[in-house]
């Protein structure tokens, strides 16, 4: 059987402002199918990449390949790519109105009929355990509930890619569960790439099958899971790991037993 092509491609993807290096040289490649977790301290450069990955800032340097095709040359249908791949952020934004016109937004804008948007919109609702929530004002919504809300309208546009910044954060331990499982559903039934940054390690252990640790603007580390504790090539990543504070550039160590 061929091998399946990646889903993200990056080759040699810098980005700097103003002259200021934020990520540097990073070439990698994001199996389809799998919940990706990126990893790494404050200020690594985390939520740049995850921005690049979702074609909203174009990298200074280097290229992006989404489904085979270069998202960088200029010369492909940057909207077409876009609408394959959602983006939920830690503190999603809700339009004003219920429940029902906020996970219908994203089927009303790409003029999908009437019918077909209230069908696809109640299953994404059931879909996150919102039934009866319909008519709801999000403002009376609590923050798990917005957070629900949120997949929900990313689930109903079926995209290839679920990038996540930051999923849980602030909720309480009941939420947080809830939306693990509702990513975990995602991922499995819809076979849905999930790209996820995460300050969690707990969570990340929990969820991902692949991780990637960023250092200074450079993934300095790539694992699956199960291969922590005996594969792991930088002190820098075992800090992060197992404890111990960031210590300047990645460095080379002896690994873990």
């Amino acid at each position: 059987m061929a091998e399946k092509e990646p889903l993200f491609v990056l080759e040699g993807v810098g980005y700097r402002v103003e002259g200021a290096r934020i990520l540097e040289d990073i070439s990698l490649a994001l199996e389809e199918g799998l919940i990706h977790a990126l990893l790494g301290f404050n200020g690594a450069g985390k939520t740049t990449l995850l921005r690049i990955l979702n074609l909203l800032i174009r990298p200074t340097e280097g290229r992006v390949f989404f489904l085979g095709q270069d998202a960088t040359s200029g010369s492909n249908d940057l909207l077409e790519s876009r609408r394959k791949m959602v983006l939920v952020s830690q503190d999603p934004l809700l339009f004003s109105g219920t429940v029902f016109s906020n996970v219908a937004k994203g089927l009303r804008f790409r003029g999908i009929g009437r019918a077909k948007t209230a069908k696809r919109v109640r299953e994404a609702i059931e879909f996150v355990s919102l039934a009866g929530f319909e008519d709801r004002g999000v403002h009376t919504l609590s923050g798990g509930e917005a957070r629900k809300v949120a997949l929900a309208r990313a689930l109903v546009l079926r995209p290839r890619a679920l990038l996540l910044d930051e999923p849980t954060i602030s909720l309480d331990p009941e939420s947080i569960k809830e939306l693990e499982d509702l990513v975990r559903r995602i991922n499995r039934d819809f076979r849905t790439t999930v790209f996820m940054v995460t300050h969690d390690l707990a969570q990340a252990t929990r969820m991902a099958a692949s991780f990637l640790f960023i250092h200074q603007g450079r993934i300095i580390e790539t694992w699956r899971a199960g291969d922590e504790k005996g594969g792991l090539r930088y002190e820098q990543t075992r800090r992060y790991l197992f404890g111990g504070p960031e210590n300047g550039p990645a460095q080379e160590g002896k690994t873990g037993s």
